[in-house]
């Protein structure tokens, strides 16, 4: 039997007081393409900093190519979880990919429009910390580095100069939102 679609009986905005962590860069250097982990107790330590929703550039670099950690807490009231079920955290605007997790479950991916994971409410408590990874493209990076002193034309290959046209407009990166919380029917 077909089920029928759910819909929205009520939304809680999240707050947009956002810490932000790298987790993971992307770096083009002499020696190849290259991966730096960002964990903690590593020489790679991440800063974390409190950012405002939209592009991370400011906080970041304009050439930054990664993963970052958006996190924050956020309330809910004990009437609206006594009742269970599913619910859609709509992450609004997202350059390029995120998954979420709240209170250190998975709840999903958002990897294409509209950017929003549904779940079940179980994971949801009076004090809850919601987790945002977001990654850009790796077009930053491949805009920024001097490949032709790197590499040489049959390394680079003879496509570079078109998908550098096609990667200017990925060159951003970020959780833009509104994040809206919103429970299912």
């Amino acid at each position: 039997q077909a089920q029928l679609p759910k819909t929205v009986t009520e939304e809680f905005s999240i707050p947009e007081a956002y810490t932000l962590t790298k987790a993971r860069e992307f770096v083009i250097t002499p020696k190849g393409y290259e991966t730096l982990e960002y964990n903690q107790g590593t020489e790679n330590t991440a800063e974390t900093m409190p950012v405002l929703l939209g592009p991370w550039k400011a906080c970041l670099t304009d050439t930054f190519s990664g993963e970052a950690i958006y996190r924050t807490t956020f309330r809910m009231d004990p009437a609206v979880l006594s009742e269970s079920g599913e619910w859609i955290l709509d992450l609004g605007t997202v350059k390029y990919t995120a998954s979420v997790k709240i209170n250190g479950t998975p709840v999903g991916i958002a990897a294409f429009l509209p950017h929003q994971v549904r779940f079940d409410g179980k994971v949801l408590k009076t004090e809850n910390v919601l987790e945002i990874k977001v990654a850009n493209t790796a077009a930053n990076q491949i805009l920024d580095a001097d490949i032709y002193s790197y590499f040489s034309l049959p390394v680079i290959g003879p496509y570079h100069q078109m998908t550098s046209n096609l990667e200017r407009e990925y060159v951003d990166g970020g959780l833009y939102g509104p994040v809206v919380l919103k429970k299912l029917k």
